[in-house]
């Protein structure tokens, strides 16, 4: 859904921020995007982070 604006909390140590969960935030923004964190420095590391959804069967293969 697009907003006008919106409001990102991206924590670097949490395991929901990736790749995809920071496009999907930034993405929804039509004017604004605020970034809310709590390492800067760390930031780009953790949103570039890349997380394979597998099924049950690529796990029983494994």
């Amino acid at each position: 859904m697009t907003a006008e604006r919106v409001l990102i909390d991206a924590t670097t140590r949490s395991r929901t921020t990736s790749q995809e969960v920071y496009y999907v935030a930034i993405s929804r923004a039509r004017l604004e995007a605020r970034i809310y964190t709590d390492d800067i420095a760390r930031l780009p590391a953790a949103v570039t982070r890349e997380h394979a959804k597998y099924a049950a069967l690529d796990l029983e293969r494994r």
